[in-house]
């Protein structure tokens, strides 16, 4: 029975990481693609423009958004960064890699 548990742990621990790694991945790409949509390059020429206070008052809510969305790219790249860091190191302790 223990060994039955310790082969589920083993297998729940070999399989996390990959699919949490998959889904930052996915999520960083999402939000480098909402980071590209999102720059002043590729806003319309009115709002661009503040022609109106409407305007203005969206251009001001997209840029906190953009800032937003950077804090929260800056955020998953550290994550991302420190995991990788991580499996790294365990492969240069572990035993097979030696």
């Amino acid at each position: 029975m223990a060994d039955e548990a310790e082969e589920l742990l083993v297998s729940e621990m070999e399989w996390t990481p990959h699919k949490i790694d998959e889904n930052l991945w996915r999520n960083r790409e999402q939000i480098e693609e909402i980071l590209f949509l999102l720059d002043k390059g590729n806003w319309p020429m009115k709002l661009k423009a503040h022609a109106t206070s409407a305007d203005t008052a969206i251009a001001t809510a997209v840029e906190r958004f953009d800032a937003e969305m950077h804090s929260i790219l800056t955020a998953v790249q550290f994550f991302q960064s420190a995991s990788t860091e991580k499996i790294f190191n365990m492969g240069k302790l572990s035993p097979k890699c030696n």
